[in-house]
């Protein structure tokens, strides 16, 4: 319900330490909802509890819960990161307090307290499947064994063996095969593109599904959440992933010729493959301009690389501020007509069409706006020359 990832109703969450706490991003979602637009207050409390739960990480034990108070201090919005802080504040023998906070965009939404009670693994066996438990359970036992005794209140967590490496989530450390975390990560998140861009490409931006594309990839779509949480974040992270590929694979910036003719070079390349591919151009372009919040860093980080590409190809290098302004432009020049095209409003080769008589007519003003600043700058400069000579001085005598 907190951590695993093949719940698709599940909160997916991923726990790290910092010195003697630990914490957690957690995103509550339509999954989570009670009134229209905020969480309801057993999806907070189960997260609360989940995070809690971690720290016995730190204290080098298993424990199981004996009560939850939860206070909530202000609405709890979906889709905004809240960033779950949690401690061991006491050790009473065998019983825990802890304590968690929970904030969002700068301000408390909510607390929790906790008594968990120290046991060991008769009462999961007794009362429950320990076989359930598997390396997280020898995981957090392990600094036990080694330890033998651990007072938390006594003793720096960060100086003591433990479960939980600082900065490393629990899942990095019981990841079997001797893959790292990061990288069967990184291979998901280029999975869950392929899948949703092969997608895209036969049946267009309605055809993505989360379900459909958790299916292609043959994972629980509550897994798939935790990468991407909508579609539109989805598609636009692909989007941004094949210009990087694009900025790679070509050398737009290299061979002699204009700005122009560099830039042809380009434009005459992405026409191709939009034109090739026009349901998967109404799925990308679809989800570069219905995108929300959700998706802020990866329209950023689609933006920045397309307008990088475009300026790099205008300076044949290193980008001016005018190239970027210049790129910026012609982005949007891109943009408003493929989704002019996507409506049914223009033929692709009206699109192409004006497409590229806008671009022509945008160099050729930028040029000829740059020329005669050129010029004024030189004659500028005479001028401050002139009237730094130095003027002679007539002697007394005249």
């Amino acid at each position: 319900m907190g951590c695993g990832p093949d719940n698709p109703h599940g909160l997916h969450v991923e726990v790290y330490r910092s010195a003697d706490s630990v914490y957690a991003d957690v995103t509550f979602d339509e999954r989570h909802i009670g009134a229209p637009g905020l969480a309801h207050g057993g999806a907070v409390a189960a997260a609360c509890d989940d995070v809690l739960g971690f720290t016995l990480w730190i204290a080098g034990t298993p424990a199981v819960t004996r009560s939850l108070t939860v206070e909530y201090l202000q609405p709890v919005p979906l889709h905004r990161p809240h960033r779950i802080t949690a401690h061991i504040s006491a050790r009473e023998g065998r019983a825990l307090h802890v304590a968690a906070t929970g904030t969002c965009e700068g301000a408390t939404r909510f607390t929790a307290t906790a008594v968990f009670i120290v046991v060991d693994t008769a009462h999961f066996a007794a009362h429950g499947d320990i076989s359930g438990f598997g390396e997280i359970l020898r995981a957090v036992l392990a600094p036990r064994r080694r330890s033998h005794t651990m007072t938390v209140t006594s003793a720096r967590a960060s100086d003591a063996p433990t479960g939980l490496d600082e900065e490393h989530s629990v899942a990095d450390q019981v990841h079997t095969a001797g893959v790292p975390r990061s990288r069967v990560s990184a291979r998901r998140r280029e999975a869950i593109m392929d899948a949703a861009l092969a997608i895209a490409a036969t049946g267009g931006y309605d055809a993505v599904h989360m379900r459909t594309v958790a299916e292609h990839v043959g994972m629980a779509v509550g897994t798939l959440y935790r990468y991407f949480p909508a579609k539109t974040h989805l598609l636009v992270a692909a989007l941004s992933r094949e210009f990087q590929r694009l900025d790679v694979a070509g050398n737009w910036t290299t061979g002699a010729g204009t700005p122009r003719q560099r830039l042809e070079r380009l434009t005459s390349h992405l026409h191709d493959r939009w034109q090739r591919e026009p349901l998967l151009t109404d799925a990308m372009t679809r989800a570069f301009a219905a995108a929300d919040t959700r998706a802020a860093a990866e329209l950023d980080s689609a933006a920045a690389t397309i307008h990088t590409l475009l300026a790099r190809t205008l300076s044949a290098g290193e980008p001016t501020p005018t190239h970027l302004v210049v790129a910026g432009l012609i982005s949007d020049i891109w943009l408003a007509n493929l989704l002019a095209f996507i409506s049914g409003r223009v033929s692709a080769e009206e699109t192409r069409d004006r497409i590229d008589r806008a671009v022509h007519r945008l160099l050729d003003s930028a040029a000829a706006q740059h020329r005669p600043m050129e010029g004024r700058g030189r004659a500028d400069h005479r001028s401050r020359q002139r009237v730094r000579r130095p003027v002679r001085i007539p002697s007394a005598a005249g």
